[in-house]
């Protein structure tokens, strides 16, 4: 299901920066390999993408950055967040992500919204969320850490 055959990141538009993609500017480029299938499923494919994303995840909290984190359903949001759980990154400002679905009431959404921009956060969201969302940066500090990293 997650067959990346290319991933590319664009840098924050809090900085102005020009594209050099692999010349040393801030927007970089991952390839993902196919792993080996077994029994129609790819092995370790969603033990591997979960990796990535914890990876990702930390080298931006290293940052002061917040990070956001977009999940096509509740199901793997749900595993995800498990996996953090049970093996959290090694980072003395990490804390446990924050969740954004449906399943919360109005006024514990709009907190969870604007706690997501603060140095050091990390919030876990469905793809509802991903569009229309206003989400709001009062932090100067993150800001001047690059913004927030979002991983769709």
């Amino acid at each position: 299901e997650y067959f990346f055959e290319r991933r590319t990141f664009l840098p924050s538009t809090f900085r102005k920066k020009s594209l050099n993609a692999g010349r040393g500017g801030d927007a970089k480029e991952t390839k993902v390999v196919r792993r080996k299938t077994v029994r129609g499923k790819l092995e370790g494919e969603m033990e591997d993408y979960f990796d990535v994303l914890k990876d990702e995840m930390l080298e931006e909290l290293k940052k002061g950055r917040a990070v956001l984190i977009v999940f096509a359903d509740l199901k793997r949001l749900q595993h995800f967040n498990l996996e953090l759980h049970r093996s959290p990154p090694d980072f003395p400002s990490y804390s446990p992500p924050q969740l954004l679905t449906d399943q919360l009431e109005n006024e514990e959404r709009k907190s969870v919204v604007l706690k997501a921009f603060r140095p050091y956060t990390v919030t876990l969201m469905t793809k509802s969320y991903g569009r229309g969302t206003d989400f709001v940066c009062l932090s100067s500090g993150l800001i001047s850490d690059g913004g927030a990293h979002v991983i769709i």
